[in-house]
């Protein structure tokens, strides 16, 4: 579904991003990790 995800659209580039640093951050639990989580549900509900 990733790859489906990424060629929904060339505007998705950001949320891309937003979704892979998410998963960084996950991954190593920064605490810019919730910033980026916040920008992903903000664009999706911006949609």
């Amino acid at each position: 579904w990733i790859i489906g995800f990424i060629e929904y659209g060339a505007w998705n580039t950001f949320e891309v991003i937003v979704f892979y640093a998410t998963l960084y951050c996950v991954k190593y639990f920064e605490i810019i990790c919730f910033y980026f989580f916040a920008l992903f549900m903000l664009s999706i509900f911006l949609k």
